[in-house]
């Protein structure tokens, strides 16, 4: 019989080699934003902001999920064959962007947007097939738990992106188009890191992709991922991406710009931890016998992000506008209310936005689906409301956030319930 405390231990050892690269990455984030902050303007940033999102809502679904299947399969040679799945997906996924982009560019450029998106939605198909063969890496490198390797790719990104960024306005590629190109270098970048030594070390088993015939069991016998959580994971972006699309269709590139650079200082901590613990508690949980028996360990968790959170909330709450100021400029200052706003909501998500792996474990993808729809129905059509019904962004942006705390909290205890409604049944069976 395992000993639990030594499978306590070796989590939060891999959390530990794991939350390094997600540490390193949004610190680097946070120390070249300042500089990015006052070399770009907000509406140069609200162009650049467009085409990453329209990239952001097919790049993470493009493998259809089935990259969460490489880690539950028992058998490596299937793992191998689901791989290959995910690469078809990635590669018709991003031929498949590139034809709709093409055929709706005459009304692109007939758009208010025209002229300052057209001739740069080129980057669009190519960071979705980045996007792709990372998200498809990184299912290998949980299975294999090579963290220190996933770690070095988040990093990667970060530095590629922002150093990037950085090193083409000196070279004299400035505006939107240094920001899109550097989003390009860097996710390339990240994704080679990930995927090639992967393939060269752990020696993959990809199938010929003339073997279809074989990969269809292994498709329908993991169907829920393309069912359930593909879905989930694109209502996921459309609440976070949708916001810079909708903001972007009703404002200026001004105001996209401070939404768009409010949602990425805010978002960093959820994504510090997050990065960190998701991956190592979806294979412990895959691995356990019963959810039941990480649960203990995943409500300490909870305990310490949220006592860590609070004071950094209230003093950020409290400073805003001082903070701003001082590190990013004084052009920067209309982005302190929406900032203020968003706060609140990405406190929580510290807590809560790596408990979607518990549902995967437990085959219930459809619950976390239902809760995802209903809420990024409300917190987008939230913000719509306050964008054409009242004229106001604040009050679109401050709905929005009154919405994603509800969810938050909904998302936390609809987990729980999972847990103790899978450990009931269990208890029962035997």
């Amino acid at each position: 019989m395992a000993d639990p405390g030594r499978s306590e231990r070796r989590t939060l050892q891999d959390m530990a080699v794991s939350g390094a690269g997600s540490l390193a990455a949004p610190l680097v984030g946070l120390l070249s934003i300042p500089v990015i902050a006052r070399l770009f303007s907000p509406a140069e940033v609200g162009v650049w902001a467009l085409v990453v999102s329209l990239a952001a809502l097919l790049g993470p679904v493009s493998t259809m999920r089935f990259e969460l299947a490489v880690v539950l399969e028992r058998n490596d040679r299937d793992a191998g064959r689901i791989l290959t799945i995910c690469l078809l997906g990635v590669l018709v996924t991003s031929l498949f962007s590139w034809f709709v982009l093409t055929l709706i560019s005459p009304w692109i450029e007939a758009s208010d947007w025209g002229e300052n998106l057209l001739n740069r939605l080129w980057a669009v198909p190519v960071l979705i097939f980045a996007t792709g063969i990372k998200v498809t890496a990184d299912g290998w490198s949980v299975r294999a738990r090579a963290f220190s390797l996933r770690a070095a790719s988040l990093v990667v990104l970060v530095i590629g992106t922002n150093g990037g960024q950085i090193l083409l306005w000196y070279a004299g590629i400035r505006g939107a188009d240094g920001l899109i190109l550097g989003s390009v270098f860097g996710s390339i970048s990240s994704a080679t890191i990930l995927f090639v030594p992967l393939v060269w070390r752990e020696g993959l088993r990809l199938k010929p992709l003339s073997s279809l015939r074989g990969l269809m069991p292994l498709a329908r016998r993991h169907r829920r991922f393309p069912i359930y959580t593909a879905p989930y994971t694109l209502l996921g972006s459309l609440r976070r991406e949708g916001v810079k699309l909708v903001v972007g269709a009703w404002g200026t590139e001004a105001i996209l710009g401070s939404v768009a650079f409010s949602l990425r200082l805010t978002n960093f901590p959820a994504q510090m931890f997050s990065n960190g613990i998701r991956p190592v508690l979806f294979e412990r949980a895959a691995r356990a016998e019963h959810l039941r028996e990480i649960m203990p360990f995943v409500r300490r968790l909870q305990v310490w992000l949220g006592l860590g959170a609070l004071p950094v909330l209230i003093a950020a709450e409290i400073w805003t506008e001082h903070i701003f100021a001082l590190v990013f400029g004084e052009r920067w200052l209309p982005a302190v209310p929406y900032a203020r706003l968003l706060m609140v909501p990405a406190a929580l998500f510290i807590c809560t936005n790596w408990l979607d792996r518990l549902f995967d474990v437990a085959g219930r993808q459809d619950l976390a689906l239902r809760l995802e729809l209903i809420f990024s129905l409300l917190s987008i059509g939230g913000l719509s409301l306050g964008l054409w019904g009242f004229g106001d962004s604040l009050v679109g942006v401050g709905i929005m956030a009154g919405v994603l705390v509800i969810y938050h909290v909904s998302l936390a205890i609809a987990a729980i319930s999972l847990v103790q409604q899978e450990g009931g049944n269990s208890e029962a069976a035997s």
